[in-house]
């Protein structure tokens, strides 16, 4: 005969059993709905040239989401990342001039151009 305890226990576990088949059942249908993601995913990024590029009408259709691609000509637009304690307070401090311990824009830096 088993006690009340028992019987809670049991029923715990199989609600846990249920819970977690119900995940798995979740998982499964969800890594295998888009295969071809998962495919782009795991091969990893696809080299694509001009050509190919141009030719993708349709980017839901394309058979590769995850490209690596190289430019032909670089365009400078200005923009620096600077990480760390050694980023610049100012467009002169970069430049070896003074700039008076402030982070501030090129008006109140010590050399800014007039």
């Amino acid at each position: 005969m088993e006690t009340w305890i028992v019987k809670k226990i049991g029923a715990a576990s199989w609600r846990r059993v249920v819970a977690w088949g119900v995940t798995l059942v979740a998982g499964l249908l969800l890594v295998t709905s888009d295969r071809r993601y998962i495919d782009n995913f795991l091969h990893g990024p696809y080299t694509l040239g001009a050509a190919e590029l141009n030719a993708i009408t349709d980017v839901t259709t394309t058979p590769h989401y995850f490209a690596r691609v190289s430019g032909s000509r670089v365009i400078d637009t200005e923009l620096r990342e600077y990480s760390g304690a050694a980023a610049p307070m100012c467009r002169a401090w970069s430049r070896g001039d003074s700039c008076r311990g402030r982070r501030s824009s090129r008006a109140k830096c010590s050399t800014a151009r007039r």
